[in-house]
């Protein structure tokens, strides 16, 4: 497309990030200066794993904000700084691409590589095994030797913590135990299944 020369691009993606810098002009408080790395992090994601590199986060946090009810943790979590951050780091190269090659590029990636591998086996290399919800659990095992026998025990010791023990860090076990939870039964539901997928 002539009126979007890489250039033209370049500069449209500058001025999102020098948007989403103004707005941050100044920060001290690291409880923001860290929300806004963590959707940098997702940014990242994306480039790597399509929407699930943002949805999975953004899942986690706001189900786990209306679990505790910790609604006004909400205006702390800097959404607009980090949905213009997604649009700054990880939407070039999706548009760059549309622009260069149109819809077989959006056919090849939205329907092959994403919608396929999620919904049918596109590239399987699990013939023959099982891929029902115990292909994971059975990958951990090798992924986390020589713990393995410890991940039952560290996926419950948040259990034993009240929400608000050691400066939070009964907060965070909740998380991070919700992370889990979530991108296992993501990955499960696939059907389409690497070993590498579930990489600690």
């Amino acid at each position: 497309n002539p009126q979007f020369q890489p250039a033209v691009q370049g500069l449209m993606w500058a001025g999102i990030l020098g948007f989403v810098l103004y707005l941050n002009w100044g920060e001290r408080r690291a409880q923001r200066l860290y929300f806004l790395a963590a959707w940098y992090f997702a940014a990242i994601a994306t480039m790597g794993k399509g929407p699930a590199g943002f949805g999975l986060p953004i899942l986690v946090t706001f189900t786990y904000i209306a679990a505790a009810r910790k609604w006004e943790k909400l205006t702390s979590l800097e959404i607009l700084s980090g949905l213009l951050l997604i649009a700054a780091v990880a939407i070039p190269w999706y548009f760059a691409m549309f622009m260069r090659h149109g819809q077989q590029f959006t056919d090849r990636l939205s329907f092959h590589d994403m919608y396929k591998r999620a919904m049918t086996h596109v590239h399987d290399t699990n013939e023959g095994d099982d891929v029902s919800f115990r292909f994971y659990i059975w990958q951990l095992g090798y992924a986390l030797f020589p713990w393995t026998g410890l991940v039952p025990a560290g996926l419950v010791w948040w259990t034993r913590r009240r929400d608000d023990a050691d400066r939070g860090q009964g907060d965070v076990s909740v998380f991070l135990a919700m992370w889990f939870v979530f991108a296992f039964a993501l990955f499960t539901a696939m059907l389409t299944k690497f070993h590498h997928y579930i990489f600690p």
